[in-house]
C-alpha cells in the first residue's frame, strides 16, 4: 500500500491511498489523481512500479517536471518528491510496524472557535490527543475540527493496531463537546466499556479501539480584539473604529480552516472582504471561486456546484467541473447563502461533512479539499426558524459569523472611501467640494458603498471642472423595505444605543434609566450586536 501526499506551494492539499500501478496525474479529472491548475497538462504524467522503484513518465508536450529540463523517464525511491509546478507528490510507502502511532497535524495555523462583538474577543481552540498503544504513548496538540482515526496512514491518527480498522472512527468538536462516531468498524468504538455506534462526551475524557486507548482535552483561548492602526487592508478601507477591528478580525481568521460567514446589507463589501481573508490566508495563490448563489437558476445550480457527466441529463454534451472543484485547493465564496435550494442544502451538507463529491452521474467520490466563505443579507437564523434554511447546515456555515457595517454607521469613513473611488475613476485630477462632502455625509446610503460609487461616478460626470460640487451630486432615492421586526429592532438598538452614550456604558445606571433589569438590558445588547 503507498500513501500518495499532494502539496500546493509547500502546503498539504490532500492525501490518496494507492493500491495498484500504473496511475496518471493531471489537469483532466480523467486522471487517478486529478490537479485543477491550468498550467498543468491534462495527462501531465505517469507512475508505475518496476523493480523496487517508482517510474515516473513526463507525458507533457511543454512542461517540464522536478525543475529541470531532464529525461522523460526517470525513477525515485519511498520518500522522495515529484514536483509539478506548484505542486508536489509525495511518495510513501506504508510502514510495517516502524512506527505503532502516527499522529499528523492538519493544516491549519489556528481553529477560531468563535467571536464576541460584545467584549471584542476571539475565542480559539486547540485539542491536546494522547494514543496509547503496546506500552508506547504518542501526544500531540492539533488544531482542526474534526479528526479520523485508524489503521490507514492517510488518517490523523494512525495505529498499527490489528484490531482497529482502516478508517475505524471519527472524533468531532462541537464547541466545548466532543462527539465520536464510529465508521462501521469491526470491532467497534468503546466508551465506558460499552460499544456505541455514536456518543458525546465533555471536553476532556476517553475511549478505546482495539486495543488503542485515546484520550483527549480541549484548549480554549481567547483573546481581545483591537482596531488596527491602518486605515486599509489590501482593497479594503476604512478609517472608522469599526472597520479598523473588522480588519483585525479578517487578518485574525485568515489563517484558520473554519468557515466564515459574512453578514451584511447589499453594497457593504462582503465578496471584497471574503478576497481578503483569501489573500492574506494560507493560499493566496490557490483558485478564489466566487458564486452568487441567488442569481443562478435552480434548473442548473445543482450542475453548476457539483458537476455534471456526459450524457447524464439532456443538454450534458460533455462533461463540466462544477464550481467546488474549480476551487480545489482554494477557496469557494458562495455569496446569497440564503437562496440556495432545501435541495441543493442536503447535498451540500454531505459534502462539508465527507470532504468528497460526486459529479450528476458519476461513478466516483471525489476527494474535495477547498475553504467555504459564504455571505448573506438575509437572517438564516431567521429563515432556518421558518424552515427555509436547513439548521443541520447552518450549524455547519455559521462558524465564524463576521457583520459588516452599513455605511450610514460609519460615516466617518465616507471621505476617505470617496477619495478611493474618485482616484480609481479619474486618477488625481478631480477632487471633491466641502459642499459635496457634506451633502455626502448628511445621506443614509441604503446601496451602502455601491451606491456612493455610483453616485460619485455621476458627480465626475456632471461636473465641468476638477472639483465636483454640490449640484454635481445627485443623490437617487431608494426606498428601504423594512419588516416591522426590523423597525423595532433599529429603535430599539438606537434608544439603547444612545442612553449608554449618556451613561457613559455604565450599565447598571443605563437599565435602571430604561426601566429595566440590568440582565436584560445585557440579553437586548447581546442580541442587538451593540458594542461597549
Amino acid at each position: 500500500m503507498v500513501l500518495l501526499r499532494v502539496k500546493c506551494e509547500g502546503e498539504l492539499s490532500f492525501q490518496m491511498t494507492i493500491e495498484s500501478f500504473p496511475i496518471t496525474i493531471g489537469r483532466s479529472p480523467n486522471n487517478t489523481i486529478s490537479l485543477p491548475d491550468k498550467s498543468i497538462s491534462r495527462k501531465h504524467c505517469s507512475i508505475s512500479f518496476q523493480k523496487g522503484k517508482y517510474k515516473v513518465e513526463n507525458l507533457s508536450a511543454t512542461a517540464s517536471m522536478n525543475q529541470a529540463e531532464g529525461p522523460k523517464e526517470f525513477s525515485i525511491s519511498a520518500g522522495e518528491t515529484i514536483d509539478i509546478g506548484r505542486w508536489s507528490i509525495e511518495i510513501l510507502e506504508e510502514p510495517s510496524g516502524a512506527e505503532d502511532i502516527t499522529i499528523s497535524s492538519p493544516l491549519e495555523k489556528t481553529s477560531v472557535m468563535s467571536y464576541d462583538p460584545m467584549r471584542s474577543v476571539i475565542s480559539s481552540q486547540k485539542i491536546e490527543i494522547s494514543a496509547k498503544l503496546s506500552g508506547k504513548k504518542l501526544k500531540k496538540v492539533l488544531q482542526g475540527s474534526n479528526f479520523t482515526f485508524g489503521s490507514d496512514p492517510a488518517c490523523d491518527v494512525t495505529l498499527a493496531d490489528p484490531y482497529v480498522s482502516r478508517k475505524h472512527c471519527r472524533l468531532f468538536i462541537h464547541g466545548n463537546a466532543i462527539k465520536v462516531i464510529d465508521l462501521s468498524s469491526t470491532n467497534g468504538t468503546f466508551y465506558n466499556e460499552e460499544r456505541l455506534p455514536v456518543f458525546s462526551t465533555s471536553g476532556s475524557d476517553s475511549f478505546r479501539i482495539g486495543n488503542s486507548q485515546i484520550d483527549y482535552r480541549l484548549i480554549n483561548t481567547a483573546e481581545k480584539i483591537r482596531p488596527q492602526i491602518e486605515s486599509r487592508l489590501g482593497e479594503m478601507v476604512g478609517a472608522s473604529r469599526e472597520m479598523r477591528k473588522l480588519f483585525t478580525i479578517l487578518k485574525k481568521v485568515a489563517d484558520a480552516k473554519c468557515t466564515i460567514c459574512i453578514t451584511g446589507e447589499s453594497g457593504t463589501g462582503k465578496e471584497l472582504a471574503a478576497h481578503e481573508i483569501h489573500r492574506i490566508g494560507q493560499r493566496p495563490r490557490a483558485p478564489f471561486i466566487p458564486v452568487n448563489c441567488g442569481a443562478i437558476p435552480k434548473e442548473i445550480i445543482e450542475s453548476q456546484l457539483f458537476g455534471h457527466e456526459r450524457g447524464s441529463f439532456t443538454g450534458a454534451i460533455e462533461r463540466m467541473i462544477g464550481f467546488f472543484e474549480q476551487a480545489n485547493g482554494g477557496t469557494l465564496f458562495l455569496d446569497e447563502i440564503g437562496e440556495m435550494p432545501l435541495n441543493l442544502q442536503t447535498r451540500m451538507l454531505r459534502v462539508l461533512e465527507s470532504g468528497t463529491l460526486r459529479r450528476i452521474g458519476g461513478k466516483e467520490d471525489i476527494a474535495i479539499n477547498c475553504r467555504i466563505i459564504c455571505a448573506t443579507n438575509r437572517d438564516l437564523k431567521k429563515l432556518v426558524c421558518t424552515g427555509s434554511f436547513r439548521e443541520d447546515l447552518f450549524f455547519r456555515l455559521y462558524v465564524f459569523p463576521i457583520t459588516i457595517p452599513p455605511l450610514r454607521e460609519r460615516k466617518s469613513d465616507i471621505p476617505i472611501l470617496a477619495s478611493r473611488i474618485l482616484k480609481s475613476i479619474s486618477g488625481e485630477e478631480i477632487k471633491l467640494s466641502k459642499e459635496a462632502l457634506k451633502k455626502l455625509n448628511d445621506h443614509d446610503w441604503p446601496g451602502n458603498v455601491r451606491e456612493l460609487k455610483n453616485t460619485i461616478t455621476r458627480g465626475v460626470i456632471s461636473c465641468n471642472g476638477c472639483v465636483i460640487g454640490e449640484k454635481d451630486i445627485h443623490i437617487i432615492p431608494i426606498e428601504r423595505h423594512f419588516s416591522s421586526y426590523e423597525n423595532i429592532g433599529a429603535v430599539e438598538k438606537g434608544l439603547i444605543v444612545s442612553s449608554l452614550k449618556e451613561n457613559k456604558n455604565n450599565i447598571s445606571k443605563t437599565a435602571k434609566r430604561l426601566g429595566m433589569a440590568r440582565s436584560t438590558l445585557q440579553q437586548k445588547i447581546k442580541r442587538l450586536g451593540i458594542e461597549t
